[in-house]
This record gives structure tokens, sequence and C-alpha cells, in this order.
């Protein structure tokens, strides 16, 4: 009965001990997923400022009129382990080993009684490996240095950000009026370093006042020449295969003296800059062609009367055209490569020793069209840079040639939103192939 009585409380104690290593083996559990997700935040803090530091980098060559160049990281592989161990050492000295309080008691050959010892540890390793590859290459290029296309415009997420006149004025880059049988009567160039520059942001403010926006155009053009329904039938085998790779090309059933015959055609959908027909007869009256007005027009919002009617650019398209010809509107949209070297020329503005200035934005957008007929037009920098400034809220710095540059991370300009734009232009330029499979440097 005796041994029975002492068996049990050795199972109590051994019970003790199993939920005393179980709580340490557990607190290792949970500080193992803490630190695993401490470094996946931290992969992501680092990939942020990889891709602005990239875009500030550029931006800032651009401004020493300096070769543009961009890594990129493809690939991320990542390991880490959590290695926990626990153990219970004991050093049993009774004086009666039989009884729970004998045991932890003293014998009469020491002045320490038995004793559990709990030991536990822990090591930490994590490794991410890493590649930059470099798009200095023809497939990155091909797109970085084309035009960039016109539904640009329209990406939904920058516009949440930017609006309208600060998208148009980083990817514009001149405007130009003509008329209708080309003789040239305006041009604006968008340049900050251009003596003339205020001129430009005038015409482009009373452009967007008189609705200036984009809109998608479809256009039919006629293959080869009409056919009949027997020789429809005959070259539709022809026509079949390329049909069915394009989805532009169609054949079209006419009716023209009675007579039944189809048209091979080729449809294309093109965005195009237009006016609001309704806004700007009362900016500038009627004096562009019927091809300068947006299709969509009578579904446009016209503006109140505006209070820069008859202003400088009013003034100009009557003094140039006298003989008041329909005119035209021409505007030039500028590559990839070409916004940063505009963002170039805005951080020079900045930082001109002579006259320096920022280069702002007019509010025009709808939303904020109060505004602008109050009689001081809301105006915010597009992009501001700290040189050399040691700013507590920085989102991003860099070094070139022994001079910092930062952005601050505050709400008084454009500045984010135009790292963020510029961010998705860049991603529109990887095309398949673009970012090499093999990379240039292997980091560990």
């Amino acid at each position: 009965m005796k041994s029975i009585h002492l068996f049990s409380k050795l199972n109590i104690r051994n019970l003790f001990l199993i939920g005393f290593v179980f709580f340490i083996l557990t607190g290792c559990t949970s500080v193992q997923k803490s630190n695993f997700r401490d470094m996946s935040s931290a992969y992501r803090e680092v990939i942020e400022e990889y891709s602005n530091d990239n875009i500030l980098l550029n931006i800032v060559r651009a401004s020493n009129d300096m070769p543009m160049s961009f890594l990129d990281i493809p690939s991320v592989v990542g390991s880490g382990s959590i290695n926990a161990s626990s153990g219970v050492s004991t050093n049993i000295i009774s004086a009666q080993p039989s009884s729970f309080t004998g045991f932890f008691s003293a014998s009469k050959l020491t002045a320490s009684g038995s004793s559990y010892a709990a030991s536990t540890g822990m090591s930490v390793n994590n490794t991410f490996t890493f590649t930059q590859a470099s798009l200095d290459n023809a497939q990155f290029m091909s797109t970085f240095l084309k035009k960039v296309p016109l539904d640009a415009i329209n990406f939904a997420g920058p516009q949440r950000n930017l609006p309208k006149a600060a998208i148009y004025t980083l990817l514009i880059d001149s405007i130009e009026i003509r008329t209708v049988d080309n003789e040239e009567v305006g041009w604006w160039l968008n340049d900050p370093m251009d003596p003339e520059y205020a001129s430009f942001q005038h015409v482009l403010s009373t452009l967007l006042i008189s609705g200036l926006t984009s809109e998608m155009i479809t256009t039919k053009t006629d293959l080869g020449p009409p056919v009949s329904t027997a020789q429809a039938i005959q070259s539709f085998s022809a026509w079949s295969d390329s049909i069915a790779r394009d989805s532009s090309l169609s054949f079209e059933k006419r009716l023209e003296n009675g007579k039944t015959y189809y048209q091979l055609v080729k449809t294309q959908v093109n965005s195009v800059f237009c006016l609001n027909k309704n806004s700007v007869s009362q900016t500038l009256g009627g004096k562009f062609s019927l091809t300068a007005y947006c299709k969509d027009s009578l579904k446009l919002a016209s503006l109140p009367k505006s209070s820069d009617l008859n202003g400088m650019l009013d003034i100009i398209l009557k003094q140039r055209n006298p003989q008041n010809k329909p005119l035209e509107l021409r505007i030039g949209l500028r590559s990839i490569a070409n916004v940063f070297d505009f963002l170039g020329n805005v951080l020079n503005a900045q930082m001109n020793d002579n006259k320096p200035f920022l280069v702002s934005i007019e509010s025009t957008d709808y939303s904020a069209i109060r505004h602008y007929y109050s009689t001081k037009p809301l105006t915010v920098p597009l992009f501001k840079v700290y040189k050399n400034k040691n700013i507590n809220d920085s989102i991003c710095t860099i070094y070139y040639r022994g001079n910092s540059f930062s952005i601050s991370d505050d709400n008084e300009s454009y500045t984010k939103s135009v790292v963020e734009f510029m961010a998705t232009l860049l991603t529109i330029s990887k095309t398949a192939g673009s970012i090499p499979s093999s990379p240039a440097v292997l980091v560990r």
C-alpha cells in the first residue's frame, strides 16, 4: 500500500514536469510564428524601398543628364528555421526518498536535498537569396522609349490620387493648335526650364476647363474589293485562319443598288484627345472643327461660364487666326524615358541657383472646380525633393555624387502619387523577355 502511495506521488511530479516542458515548447512555437511574420514584413518593406529608390535615383540621374539604368528583382528564395530544445536534470540526495517532503529534504551527508532543474534553448536561422537583373536590354528599351499609350491616362488606380491636370502634365510633351489647312497658330512646350513655361501651364489649364479628355474611337478600314456571296464563300476558307487569329478582321454584309455583297473589314479602336463641345464654346467660343470635339460631348457635364473667357489663349487664337478658320488640336505624348527627363527638369527647376521654383498643378478637376473660379486657384506642387536635408518622415532617400535626395511622407504635394504613377509606367514596360532569366547580380 505504501509503494502504491509513493507511485501516485511520483506520477504527480512527472505530470508537473511534462506540463512544464509542454509550456516551454508552446512558447517556442509562438515565437516561431512571430519571427517569420517579422521576417516577411521586413522583406516587403525592403522591396518597397528598393522600388522607390530606383525611381528617385533615375530622376536624379536625368536631372544631371546622365544615362538612366534600371534593375529588377526577378526572384527571391528565402529559408529560415527555429530550433528549440528543452530538458530536465535531477539531483537525488534525499533524507527519505519514499515521501514527497522527504524526497526534497537534505540527507545527513549533505546540506542540500533532491532537486529538478529545467533547461531550454533556442536558435534562429534565416537567409534570403535574391537576384538583381539589369533591364538595360532591347526588350525593355523598346517599350521604355515608345510614346506612352493614351490608355495610360485612364489608369483607375493612379487617378484616384493624381488629378487629371497632374497626369496630363506628366505625359504631355507639347500642345499645338493648327488650322484645318495645317497653318500653325500656336505651339507650347511642356518644359519647366523653358522661359515660356507659364504659357504652357495656362494653355493646359484652359483646355482642361474646356473639357479636355480622351475617348475611344472605332474606325473601320475596308480590305480589298467587295465580293459577291459566291465569292465570299469561296474566299472565306482562305481567310478563316487569319480571322481566327485576328479578332479585328471580319466580313460585313452590305447592300448597294439592291445587290448584296460582302466586304472584308479591319476594325481598330484608338484613344484620342478631344474637347467637350459644350464647355469649349463657353471658354474659347466655336473656334475648333468638329473633329476636335468629343463624340460624347452631350453626355459630359458642361461647366459654369468661365471667368477666363477672352484670356490669353483666346486672344492668341484671335490674333493669329484673323480669318477665323476652324482649328485642330494636336497633343504630343512622351515616352516613359521622356517622363523621367521631365521630372529631372522639375527637380532642376526646384534646385535652380538663380530662381528656384516648384512646378505646381492648378486644380481644375470638376470636383475642385470652385477653386478655379475663386480669386486664388488652389495649386499643389507636382514633385518635391529635399536635397542634403535630414527629414524625419522620409519614405525614400538616395545618395548620388556626394549629395542626398529625399522624399517626404506628407500630403503637401503629389510626390508620392507621382512615384506610384511612375512605378505603374515601369511595370507596363516590362514585357516578356525584358527581365533576363540569368541575373546580373546574385546577392546572398
